[in-house]
């Protein structure tokens, strides 16, 4: 397929069908990876554009939410992938929306501790953070968060 062809059938919506475990920026004593687990809603858009909820969560099996983050912008299809055929690299550019919702107290009182210029974090109430310094996810001031993929 063409990468036309390719962003054709890509348009619509995914979600997760149960709680995800992926590997976290922090590491346990051992120096193992420390579980990440979430959830995801992700829609593909006309024009290069992209849509992605994600929810973070204390335990495996999704009862405890910490997080929600709502981030939106583009896309930039970056041609065939070198190691699988057919494949197409393409990053995700959060530069429309990147907000946060802390979904339970701890984690609204660790955003309080590690975070400038912000309201005072409460459960359920959204921040944006697109473009600003936010230092739990390693942003700094005028950055843009991209994922490569």
């Amino acid at each position: 397929m063409t990468i036309e062809q390719t962003k054709q059938k890509s348009l619509g919506n995914w979600e997760s069908i149960t709680t995800e475990i992926r590997p976290s920026n922090s590491k346990n004593p051992d120096g193992t990876l420390k579980p990440f687990y979430l959830t995801r809603a992700f829609t593909f858009l006309p024009h290069d554009k992209f849509e992605l909820t994600v929810t973070n969560f204390a335990d495996p099996y999704g009862k405890m939410p910490l997080a929600k983050m709502e981030i939106k912008g583009h896309t930039e299809w970056k041609g065939e992938h070198l190691i699988t055929a057919g494949a197409q690299k393409i990053d995700f550019i959060a530069d429309e929306k990147y907000a946060v919702t802390p979904l339970l107290q701890g984690f609204a009182d660790v955003l309080n501790k590690y975070t400038q210029g912000f309201n005072e974090w409460k459960v359920g109430e959204t921040q944006n953070i697109l473009g600003k310094a936010f230092a739990p996810f390693g942003l700094a001031t005028g950055q843009i968060f991209k994922e490569y993929d």
